[in-house]
């Protein structure tokens, strides 16, 4: 996993695994996630963030 956070900004990017079953088959799947949060101001003046994704996967 990694993480950079910039003044009103982060972005985290990790690898993933995973496998579940559909349609009575295994499907295995893995990738990289990438996720953006950018800071903003709420209200009552508290911040909340919002997040943008990106997701590269491979079979």
């Amino acid at each position: 996993m990694s993480i950079r956070i910039y003044r009103d900004a982060a972005v985290v990017a990790y690898h993933f695994d995973k496998s579940f079953a559909k349609d009575c088959q295994r499907v295995d799947m893995g990738g990289r996630d990438m996720s953006f949060f950018i800071k903003e101001e709420g209200g009552g003046g508290r911040p909340v963030f919002g997040v943008f994704g990106v997701s590269a996967g491979r079979r």
